[in-house]
């Protein structure tokens, strides 16, 4: 029998070979905080019990080994660039966007400019890993439908994109359709119900582009072909329901995203911010992560490590950004014409901010790919790269 561990080895290096500016093999340090953890993502009173358009995002700065000393010196001149009181045990990120900021006034604050100069002029890059809540609900229906081959030519990202892209827009009548089927307990015999009326609400939702008549279409034969296969994500997940708080969860394992960094970067070494829910987990499947020599990561209070603090900056203005990106209309990506600079009307401060932004992203996707984890939701990436100005990762549908 093959081994797992063996065979998760096996596709990075495949992974690594067909893009060979991903590297998995850095011997850096990660430091790592998070932004819109919920803990738990769930329906709640037939509502989702937080924002569709804001992501989980882990992740932060890395540096080679045995960096860290000579930018702890250089701390305190970001301290006083960002006007932090001096009896403030840490930086928060908001200590430099003030609460209630979005990703607009963001990008106009100078407190943002200076800390992306300050990371730009040292040998620091940003990385990330982001779980796209709505996405990752509903990717099991499409699962379930049919597996995911896309060696065979059957890619379910696409079809999970074009799915995503209609309950986004019609987020209340699926969530309802949803919360009356027990989702993501349907079970066997309401299993063809449920598909119809998915479908159903696929095709009444308004169309604003061409290319959403061609995706409905696409969703509704994918539907009617393979809605007789069991639907074996959609049921035995009773545990998930609980009729009497009237809740139905969709995500709580956010600590798989830490465990897959500690993995997919084994020579690294991984500082995370204290996250009890997450380290109670770790210590779950400690055993299990000692014998996989999985032993490459710490958890630390944030005060006791100016690299964590800086994470938090970062992340904070990243989870903003894909709050930002989700909102860009979807012409933007076929209209060759198209700014973001001209539609937001950018002043001089905008542009300031968003040209040291774009490029920290590009300096650190040229450092290593592998650093920028984005979801598998093909139009988020296809805006992503777009507004970025990159062409790493091309869109298709």
């Amino acid at each position: 029998m093959t081994n797992l561990n063996d065979l998760e080895a096996f596709c990075k290096v495949i992974e690594e070979m067909m893009n060979p500016r991903m590297d998995f093999n850095v011997n850096y340090n990660f430091y790592y905080d998070e932004t819109n953890n919920t803990r738990v993502f769930k329906i709640k009173n037939g509502q989702l019990n937080f924002h569709k358009d804001k992501d989980f995002v882990l992740g932060g700065v890395g540096v080679e080994k045995g960096e860290y000393n000579e930018i702890e010196d250089a701390f305190n001149e970001l301290r006083v660039k960002l006007k932090v009181q001096s009896n403030l045990k840490e930086i928060k990120f908001i200590n430099v966007c003030p609460r209630g900021s979005d990703f607009l006034k963001c990008i106009h604050n100078k407190k943002i400019h200076d800390l992306l100069q300050w990371i730009l002029e040292r040998d620091i890059y940003i990385h990330f890993t982001v779980l796209d809540h709505l996405f990752y609900s509903i990717a099991d229906i499409i699962e379930s439908l049919r597996p995911n081959r896309p060696l065979f030519g059957e890619d379910n990202d696409t079809l999970k994109t074009m799915l995503n892209h209609f309950v986004y827009h019609n987020t209340e009548e699926f969530v309802q359709i949803f919360d009356n089927y027990n989702y993501p307990d349907v079970g066997l015999k309401k299993n063809k119900l449920f598909y119809n009326e998915v479908i159903n609400c696929i095709i009444n939702t308004k169309n604003n582009s061409v290319a959403e008549k061609d995706w409905k279409l696409d969703l509704y034969f994918y539907f009617m072909k393979y809605m007789h296969n069991p639907p074996i994500y959609l049921e035995n997940n009773k545990k998930r329901i609980n009729e009497e708080k009237k809740e139905k969860i969709l995500i709580e394992e956010y600590y798989l995203l830490y465990r897959d960094r500690i993995k997919d970067f084994k020579n690294a070494f991984h500082i995370f911010d204290e996250e009890s829910k997450v380290e109670d987990e770790f210590k779950k499947m400690e055993d299990k992560l000692i014998q996989c020599k999985y032993t490459n990561y710490q958890f630390l209070d944030s005060k006791d490590n100016i690299l964590v603090q800086i994470s938090d900056l970062v992340v904070g203005l990243l989870g903003k950004l894909f709050e930002f990106i989700k909102k860009i209309p979807i012409d933007f990506i076929y209209d060759t014409n198209f700014k973001i600079s001209d539609y937001y009307s950018f002043d001089e401060h905008h542009h300031k901010g968003w040209n040291l932004l774009l490029n920290l992203v590009s300096k650190s996707i040229h450092k290593n790919e592998a650093f920028i984890n984005l979801p598998s939701n093909k139009l988020f990436r296809a805006k992503f790269n777009k507004i970025m100005d990159l062409d790493y990762q091309e869109f298709l549908i």
